[in-house]
């Protein structure tokens, strides 16, 4: 992940306020945190949560909120497919934790928007799209295929791409791609 810091740091606006999804235990959130003012973290799976929250300690730029994100509010619980590992949950209808759309948390000065959340990338974009059209963030995606869970039909970078204006600038690793508004690709 160092490579996509280093990849679209000439692109941010800024680096005040980044949203990262798929906290995990935290390494992704601590290094976000060197780099940006503020760092909001959401990390759905419990146990996940608790580590994080442990790992992240004393670190006063982030701010962890046991929470998915998507296009709605609602209750989910998460999934781990038997091929998977402690960062590899999916979001599923029906359970305890809350879900939350980004565009309702009422951020300021958003420059990065960063997703890892094993497919359902493109649900929490949508629930984005008033903070990805006011602050045309610099966009980073899991992207692994893994929509298949939900609808393949759905792709985050398409949505992006057309509803937004915003255009590839690569992959810093096999299997993420940043993205970036196309104002920003004409100052770039």
């Amino acid at each position: 992940k160092r490579q996509a810091l280093r990849k679209m740091d000439k692109h941010l606006n800024g680096k005040r306020t980044c949203i990262q999804a798929g906290g995990a235990i935290g390494i992704w959130p601590m290094r976000l945190a060197q780099y940006f003012d503020n760092v909001y973290t959401f990390e759905p799976e419990p146990t996940n949560y608790e580590c994080l929250i442990h790992n992240t300690a004393g670190i006063e730029n982030i701010y962890c909120e046991n929470a998915a994100l998507g296009n709605e509010n609602k209750k989910i619980k998460m999934f781990l497919p038997s091929i998977g590992h402690c960062g590899a949950w999916i979001v599923q209808d029906n359970g305890p934790t809350p879900m939350l759309r980004i565009d309702e948390l009422d951020l300021k000065d958003v420059d990065l928007i960063y997703l890892d959340i094993e497919g359902y990338e493109y649900y929490a974009l949508e629930g984005a799209a008033e903070t990805i059209r006011k602050y045309k963030p610099v966009i980073g995606l899991e992207d692994k295929g893994l929509n298949r869970h939900f609808d393949e039909r759905q792709h985050s970078v398409k949505l992006l791409q057309k509803e937004f204006g915003y255009k590839s600038i690569g992959r810093p690793q096999k299997t993420d791609i940043m993205l970036i508004h196309e104002t920003a690709a004409s100052r770039g």
